[in-house]
């Protein structure tokens, strides 16, 4: 049964993703390999790169250094990270792995606030083809994800030994690194980690680990589609994608941490990215999956709930404990049965029952049970 939230999350998702397609774009030209041998492989082809020598701001900054990456045309020779310290000293860092499209470091504001309560670092990396990355004449994250398919496995191959040279240089301060991956950035953050980057957390807020249904199913995916054919390209059938491996699914990944250092978080009504990803790479990883009921992009945007679960789950990889982590969604079923025994109903029954238990007890013996009656003589 459709439901009203169900067809909001999802006209959301339509409404921003069809805003996407309002900017001029470049005709995506289809291009189908060749790819790497160890395309079958989770990270296969990430160049090994490493650590970056990355200071500790005390103050708002922007740094900037050349790609770990040798090779990388210009602008995405440049790594570039946005840099927002605490108030005092650190207790660790937050690495941000953004989602597709990201115009600005603005548009992560609440979880940069949601960092520096904790008293964290919070660092958002640039990845290729975004912000002061793009191309002239491109849009932030236009030229990233298209159908060039080398091309696209490249870049997020590159992406991912970005992130691990990054959290390598901040772990060299012997802080605590954590790493939050948003939609696509989710496969970044995920493919980094199995890279060997040194986190001692991951969060995976909606992630596109599968990018095969987005493409497929999505509107910015048939989009892209319909211009191929306008442009008399065939497109390449289910069979060859899933052969392409597109480029990576992360459900057949190994786990890159032990499961309480996990957070991974999915919208039931998410109209980009299908639940049954974010499932699959539960069942692969055996990780408990936190469903709420929004979008892809309320999740990301409007669901408070979800940055206040991802905020409970940072306290308590810091606190060590995080198999003691309690979500929003479980501290309200708590309560709700909390509620239960304090109906009205239930409490008026026990309101009238009141003076009946208070007779009894004053008829009943010290020594316990019910009052003796006199024998008959």
């Amino acid at each position: 049964m459709v439901t009203l939230r169900r067809v909001l999350h999802r006209g959301l998702d339509e409404l921003l993703m069809g805003a996407a397609l309002l900017r001029p774009m470049h005709p995506p030209k289809l291009q189908m390999g060749p790819l790497s041998d160890a395309v079958h492989l989770p990270a296969g082809g990430v160049p090994e790169v490493g650590p970056l020598a990355i200071p500790l701001p005390t103050r708002k900054t922007r740094l900037e250094f050349r790609s770990p990456v040798p090779g990388m045309p210009p602008p995405n020779d440049r790594l570039i990270l946005h840099v927002t310290p605490p108030k005092g000293p650190s207790r660790g860092v937050v690495v941000f792995s953004p989602f597709w499209l990201i115009p600005g470091p603005w548009a992560l504001a609440p979880y940069v606030r949601l960092v520096k309560s904790l008293q964290l670092h919070s660092v958002l990396y640039t990845p290729p083809d975004h912000m002061q990355r793009t191309s002239k004449s491109y849009f932030s994250g236009e030229r990233l994800l298209s159908f060039d398919f080398p091309y696209m496995e490249r870049m997020l191959q590159v992406t991912a030994a970005e992130l691990a040279a990054v959290t390598r240089g901040f772990s060299a301060h012997g802080l605590p690194v954590f790493l939050l991956g948003m939609s696509l950035g989710g496969l970044y953050a995920a493919m980094a980690a199995l890279h060997g980057a040194p986190v001692d957390g991951l969060a995976l807020i909606t992630p596109a680990v599968d990018m095969q249904a987005p493409m497929a199913k999505s509107r910015l995916g048939r989009h892209y589609q319909d211009v191929i054919k306008r442009r008399g390209d065939a497109l390449p059938s289910q069979d060859e994608l899933s052969r392409l491996g597109l480029p990576y699914r992360a459900r057949s990944f190994d786990r890159p941490l032990p499961a309480d250092r996990i957070f991974l978080a999915h919208g039931i009504h998410d109209g980009v990215v299908p639940l049954g990803v974010a499932t699959a790479l539960a069942h692969r990883w055996q990780v408990p999956l936190h469903s709420y009921a929004s979008g892809h992009m309320s999740l990301l945007f409007l669901d408070p709930a979800v940055q206040r679960d991802v905020r409970r789950f940072l306290k308590a990889c810091l606190a060590g404990r995080p198999a003691a982590l309690r979500t929003t969604r479980q501290e309200a079923r708590a309560a709700r049965g909390g509620q239960k025994q304090a109906r009205p109903l239930r409490a008026l029954a026990r309101a009238m029952k009141s003076p009946l238990a208070t007779l009894r007890a004053a008829t009943r013996p010290a020594g316990g049970g019910l009052p003796r009656r006199p024998s008959p003589r």
